[in-house]
C-alpha cells in the first residue's frame, strides 16, 4: 500500500513511502497525522488523483 504524510477529508495527497505496509507505516512517532490506502497505484493514477481528483482515498492510522 502507500503512506501518506496526511490526511484531509479522508483524502491524501502527500506521499511518504509506496510498496508498504499499514504496520509499517503507522508504527513512526509521526503516526498521529500520517495516513494509510491499501492500493498500489502506478505513477499515473497517482498524478490523475493527486492532482485531479482531489487526493486518493485513504484511511488514518490514528482513530479519531
Amino acid at each position: 500500500g502507500i503512506c501518506w504524510s496526511s490526511i484531509s477529508n479522508g483524502r491524501c495527497k502527500e506521499l511518504l513511502s509506496q510498496g508498504t505496509t499499514k504496520e509499517n507505516c503507522c508504527a513512526s512517532n509521526a503516526a498521529a497525522a500520517t495516513a494509510y490506502s491499501d492500493e498500489d497505484l502506478d505513477s499515473g493514477s497517482l498524478f490523475f488523483w493527486r492532482v485531479l481528483g482531489g487526493g486518493v482515498q485513504c484511511h488514518p492510522c490514528r482513530g479519531t
